[in-house]
């Protein structure tokens, strides 16, 4: 028999029995035969078997099982039947504690040429994720360059694994888990549902398995002005190195012109430190900019040395000039300006927050005062309150120690005085005025130099406080750094006697 022959006698049988009964075992009109996919589903922390896992199969635009998903046993096993070959997606949802899964297979539908009946496909032992409970969020803070909290960012949390495939001995880590989240006003970002990398710590460090997640801070525009205010950024943490804190990250903002100040008649405007006085009481002080300013949109406010607010002074601005006019400052006081400017450059509107207190002269020939009361809740605290601000001028010296006080009193009992710390004629003192200043609103931050202080009346050495009308000498020139007025002059020594 020639080769043609015997290829076409092959041909003709191979088609007869195509024909004749084969479509039952290959499935629909032997086009695509079906299967059964299974496997077993277990926690991927404890490896014990998950029971009542839904088990959903899409393959060819189809679900399986059609009426409703399938579910594990006991023994964490399930089966799916009647599963069309071919490249199919497996669902897995199980306990509101584990994160969803889906992962892509493929059900073979042919060995070499031949098509092949009740192909099977076997996964596991598929280990399910438990996420963190939504009171035990991840949580990050961004913040702007200048220390701003960068507040409504929309932000993405990447972590894996989704799950941990435990086919081999040790697990491999398999899959991602993507959480979104906005940034609150305080810059603060929540991310829920992420693995509990503690509870997958016996994992980590094999088969891939890492609690090191990406944060992912896409660019974008804040303000719907078409323009990118934050340039996006990216950065690496490991979870379980931050538990019990909230790591920093600073976003940067988009390349934009900035605003500064050029000139100011308001010295700790300028950053200039000693005399922070205005030249008047009254006014007007101005402000040069680099950028032409835009009136409509720029504002000032006024608060006093208590953070009470004082008459907002009025604004006029010519160009990169702004003028500001106050009324009913009072002499020898102190204020703090806080000053949002928003200025117009090369086509961008840009705006900065400015803030910083000053002092108003006091009137011609006046000095320093001192006045002293109690303390209604506790008798050993004298209140010291002085007619203008004084201090070391050190912003940020909130609570410290800026005076040594001596007492007209033999302390010691040594029937002598100046041979014992605090006693008038000693070299030293062990009592200091404590600065009550506060810190106002806004940027303007505490000054170092304020009316309001206290100390706390020493006792002699039976324990007893010193007495009322005991005389009290204020040193303002033997610290380190001597006290001085607002307008930088130093401070006289004070006088005074402890009150009733």
């Amino acid at each position: 028999m020639s080769s043609q022959l015997r290829l076409a006698c092959i041909l003709a049988l191979l088609s007869v029995t195509l024909s004749c009964g084969g479509s039952d075992d290959l499935g629909v009109n032997n086009v695509s035969p079906s299967g059964s996919v299974g496997g077993i589903v277990v926690d991927a922390a404890t490896r014990e078997p998950m029971a009542d896992v839904k088990i959903t199969i899409v393959a060819g635009g189809k679900q399986y099982p059609a009426e409703a998903p399938a579910a594990t046993d006991a023994t964490g096993r399930f089966g799916v039947q009647g599963v069309p070959a071919g490249d199919l997606i497996v669902r897995f949802e199980g306990p509101a504690t584990h994160a969803k899964l889906e992962l892509s297979a493929t059900l073979q539908n042919a060995a070499g040429d031949f098509p092949l009946a009740n192909a099977t496909l076997s996964l596991g032992p598929i280990g399910m994720v438990q996420t963190t409970a939504d009171t035990n969020a991840f949580k990050v803070r961004l913040v702007q360059p200048d220390g701003q909290p960068a507040s409504g960012l929309k932000t993405q949390l990447r972590s894996g694994p989704s799950w941990i495939d435990f086919s081999n001995t040790t697990g491999t880590a398999r899959g991602n888990i993507v959480v979104s989240a906005t940034s609150s006003a305080i810059g603060e970002v929540a991310f829920k549902g992420i693995p509990d990398f503690a509870l997958l710590g016996g994992l980590i460090g094999v088969g891939g398995v890492s609690d090191t997640v990406r944060l992912v801070v896409p660019p974008q525009d804040i303000n719907n002005d078409g323009r990118i205010d934050f340039v996006g950024t990216q950065v690496d943490l490991s979870v379980n190195k931050l538990v019990g804190s909230i790591p920093t990250v600073v976003v940067g903002s988009a390349t934009a012109p900035a605003l500064e100040i050029l000139a100011t008649t308001i010295p700790a405007l300028a950053g200039k430190a000693g005399n922070r006085a205005v030249a008047a009481v009254g006014g007007p002080l101005f402000v040069v900019f680099n950028w032409p300013i835009i009136k409509d949109q720029t504002q000032a406010l006024l608060y006093d040395e208590l953070g009470q607010p004082a008459t907002a002074p009025t604004l006029n601005v010519d160009g990169t000039t702004m003028q500001m006019s106050f009324t009913n400052l009072k002499p020898g006081a102190e204020y703090n300006l806080n000053l949002r400017a928003v200025a117009e450059a090369d086509g961008q509107v840009i705006e900065k927050i400015f803030g910083a207190p000053f002092f108003t002269p006091p009137m011609s020939g006046s000095k320093p005062t001192v006045t002293l009361t109690r303390d209604p809740n506790n008798p050993r605290i004298i209140r010291v309150l002085f007619n203008e601000p004084l201090g070391i001028g050190v912003a940020g010296n909130l609570g410290g120690g800026n005076a040594l006080l001596y007492f007209d009193y033999d302390i010691d009992g040594s029937g002598a005085k100046g041979d014992s710390p605090a006693e008038i004629g000693a070299s030293s003192s062990n009592v200091t005025l404590v600065s009550d200043e506060q810190d106002p609103p806004g940027a303007a931050g505490v000054s170092g130099i304020a009316t309001r202080w206290h100390f706390t009346i020493p006792q002699d050495n039976q324990s007893n406080d010193l007495p009322v009308g005991t005389t009290v000498n204020f040193s303002f020139s033997r610290m380190g750094t001597p006290m001085i007025r607002g307008t930088g002059e130093l401070a006289e020594d004070l006088t005074s006697t402890i009150p009733n």
